[in-house]
């Protein structure tokens, strides 16, 4: 798992792009956008806590 604090500092583009885009061009998938999370992949647990959150709506 990766973390950013975007009040720190923006995420370089070359570490979403590795995280997120597979060297043919394609976007890894799956990928859930809820709010300010981003997560690659899938994981019962991490889906439930995030869609459940009140702060992510």
């Amino acid at each position: 798992m990766v973390k950013w604090d975007r009040d720190q500092a923006e995420i370089p583009e070359t570490d979403l792009r590795r995280g997120f885009v597979h060297e043919d061009g394609q976007l890894k998938i799956p990928v859930l956008i809820v709010g300010d999370v981003i997560i690659r992949g899938f994981d019962e647990v991490t889906y439930a806590s995030v869609l459940t959150d009140p702060r992510n709506r």
